[in-house]
């Protein structure tokens, strides 16, 4: 988990990390322990960080708490005191940690993204994906129509995120658009495989397989090409030129496209900032799900028509 979704998911939770201490009418051995509900639900959030750990074992060791489905429970007054005590210190911990992140990592741009890096095996493995990255960026970017360049704003070296930072909303949308052109093409290539699939299924001799096969196998080839070539000029479009007039950034465009669907392939992930404007955020896959449903529905079912 990256530093900025640590200190969000620190942010969202720790004001729920608190119970409430009552006195019990005529019973001066125990003690109620309270808002157990809210308090768990917010405390397995924060244990699925795995910062802590010791702090969190020692809150653990009050069993009773985390093994109740009341909201409620009494606790043996040495034992009560301790776990509210040991939680008050865990909460300052994790204020500190949060405050800590806020001061080395910069406030995200709504016109930065994040990239995930598929995984890396070795220095050359990191230099040489960093250096596809490079190129993508130079050959989408510059151009004779927007004046942009993608910087690295931070590395997030404990998991191996990219933050970049675009120097124009437009440099921006160009990239969400090009990963959006690289999901739209493999769901199609999904798509005409598991038709090819239906048809070798289908009781047919070889030869009118073969045939059949070969000539659903070009179709595709020219479908995916089509659409590729329409995504292409979509972002020329952009930038406000067409094919006929630059067809050598229209050849770079659909290079970038096949370049970073190869990142894709191996593993390589894209999320917006958290400020992000409306449009990148419809434009950009959501890669929480599956590719079936990685784009917005909007655009799915506009591209399924």
């Amino acid at each position: 988990m990256r530093l900025r979704d640590i200190q969000n998911r620190i942010n969202e939770n720790i004001n729920n990390l608190i119970v409430g201490k009552k006195s019990i009418t005529k019973d001066n051995q125990n003690l109620k322990i309270d808002g157990l509900s809210q308090f768990k639900i917010s405390f397995i959030k924060i244990e699925d960080i795995k910062i802590f750990e010791k702090d969190i074992k020692e809150l653990r060791e009050t069993e009773a708490i985390f093994l109740t489905n009341e909201s409620s429970i009494s606790l043996p007054t040495n034992e009560a005191n301790t776990f509210v005590a040991r939680l008050n210190s865990f909460k300052i911990k994790l204020t500190t940690f949060g405050e800590g992140i806020s001061s080395i990592i910069p406030i995200q741009s709504e016109n930065s993204i994040s990239i995930k890096l598929p995984k890396i095996n070795d220095l050359k493995e990191l230099v040489d994906t960093s250096m596809k990255l490079d190129t993508i960026f130079n050959q989408l970017l510059v151009n004779d129509y927007e004046t942009s360049e993608a910087k690295l704003q931070n590395f997030d070296t404990g998991s191996e995120w990219y933050e970049i930072l675009f120097t124009s909303a437009t440099g921006l949308w160009l990239f969400t658009k090009v990963i959006h052109a690289v999901i739209l093409l493999q769901r199609e290539y999904i798509k005409n495989k598991d038709m090819q699939e239906n048809v070798r299924l289908e009781s047919i001799t070889n030869h009118a397989y073969e045939t059949i096969l070969s000539q659903m196998q070009e179709l595709a080839k020219q479908e995916i090409n089509n659409i590729k070539d329409e995504q292409a000029e979509e972002i020329l479009s952009k930038v406000g030129t067409t094919k006929k007039e630059n067809n050598d950034y229209f050849n770079r465009v659909k290079h970038v496209i096949d370049e970073t669907s190869k990142l894709i392939d191996k593993g390589m992930v894209f999320f917006p900032s958290s400020t992000a404007t409306q449009e990148v955020k419809d434009t950009l896959p959501d890669f929480t799900k599956d590719l079936e449903n990685m784009l917005p529905e909007l655009k799915k079912l506009k591209n399924e028509q």
